[in-house]
């Protein structure tokens, strides 16, 4: 259903009923609602990201961080040089679920300052880009970088005024962290729980776009499937004419 073509041996291959990034949206956000499997896959793989930090004690977890080196310094920056075919796929998975996670300070030592997202929206290498590009120590943690008094951070030149800002902008809120005797722990922000679901990553990964206000109102309709279909694709600018 994904790239039905016209069928006139001149003009095979050039009409598309619809892309297949839109027929595999939710009804919702203005798709059909037909499943992606290699979507499916990757959060069925991000799940193992959840399950490594909710299993602090088990032996498989002490076996994928001596053969993996996940201890250095989180899962989430883990070399794929040397993993197997299932190990890089469980990675490719967690770059897709990164975006998602949350630290929580505890001791500091496996969260990076710069690269991971413990404050704000995203990461401080994102927020403060400018600064990141000329930081001499990246890949730190918080607990490498802040001693509670002064950032070890140097940098290749000197700052203008305004990157200036910028750091006594990180300065003040490394004033703020405040380390404990825990390990530091990730929560997910796509759940109200800050639990993992497949079905939570699923929904943010295959949304590609503005929610449609008609389109999502088709499926309401009370007519057969098949003038639910045509009214889609007339909503989506794909019938196969060459006429609008």
């Amino acid at each position: 259903m994904a790239h039905f073509s016209w069928n006139n041996h001149e003009d095979k291959g050039k009409y598309h009923l619809a892309n297949w990034q839109v027929v595999v949206q939710k009804r919702e956000m203005g798709g059909m609602g037909i499943p992606n499997l290699q979507h499916f896959n990757m959060c069925l793989l991000a799940s193992w990201v959840s399950r490594y930090y909710l299993n602090d004690n088990v032996l498989w977890r002490k076996i994928v961080d001596f053969k993996h080196k996940t201890d250095k310094t989180n899962l989430f920056c883990c070399p794929e040089i040397g993993a197997s075919p299932f190990w890089k796929g469980v990675l490719w998975a967690c770059k897709a679920a990164q975006m998602g996670y949350l630290w929580r300070i505890g001791n500091g030592r496996q969260i990076r300052f710069w690269e991971d997202h413990w404050f704000g929206n995203t990461s401080l290498a994102v927020q403060y880009w400018p600064l990141y590009v000329i930081v001499n120590e990246k890949g730190k943690t918080i607990a490498d970088c802040w001693d509670g008094v002064e950032l070890k951070f140097s940098f290749r030149r000197t700052v203008s005024t305004q990157m200036m800002q910028m750091w006594e902008e990180i300065l003040g809120l490394a004033s703020s962290i405040h380390f404990t005797e825990d390990q530091d722990s990730v929560i997910l922000e796509f759940n109200t729980n800050g639990i993992y679901s497949v079905q939570s990553l699923y929904v943010v990964i295959s949304f590609r776009g503005v929610q449609q206000i008609h389109t999502p109102v088709v499926w309401s309709l009370l007519i057969p499937p098949r003038v639910q279909v045509f009214l889609w694709l007339l909503c989506n600018n794909r019938i196969l004419t060459r006429d609008n």
